[in-house]
């Protein structure tokens, strides 16, 4: 990825964690984040979301924080893309509806990874002030 060839970098990721042993499963995570990332600045944003979710198990699992730290990476490619539906609901703004029977409730939104939302939060709330072109 640093060398910004992101198509061979994915191809390189996916060929090393097929032969990647069981037992070094941070660094399987670490790896799975990489490939999102790789995904994602190819614009294969279903790919990338699905990296992300293995890397996210992986990260609950092993409570890595070097796994998270490249989800945090992560987030910065996928906030452009926060329209497709996969992404939305990885990071846990895509609204859902609470409706049952004839009632329909408020759409808010919900579910998602709490910690990817943050970020994005956070990310958004210093654009908006400190952004000229978005203030």
């Amino acid at each position: 990825m640093r060398l910004r060839q992101p198509a061979r970098a994915v191809a390189a990721y996916e060929a090393g964690l097929n032969q990647w042993p069981s037992e070094f499963r941070r660094d399987q995570g670490v790896y799975y984040g990489r490939l999102a990332r790789a995904h994602a600045a190819t614009h294969a944003l279903d790919q990338a979301v699905a990296a992300a979710r293995v890397a996210l198990a992986i990260g609950a699992e092993t409570k890595s924080s070097r796994i998270a730290g490249e989800l945090r990476q992560l987030t910065g490619s996928l906030s452009t893309s926060q329209r497709h539906p996969a992404v939305a609901s990885l990071t846990g703004t895509a609204p859902f509806a609470r409706d049952s029977g004839l009632m329909r409730g408020k759409r808010t939104i919900w579910g998602g990874r709490q910690q990817v939302r943050t970020t994005l939060y956070m990310a958004a709330l210093v654009a908006s002030r400190f952004n000229p072109a978005i203030k």
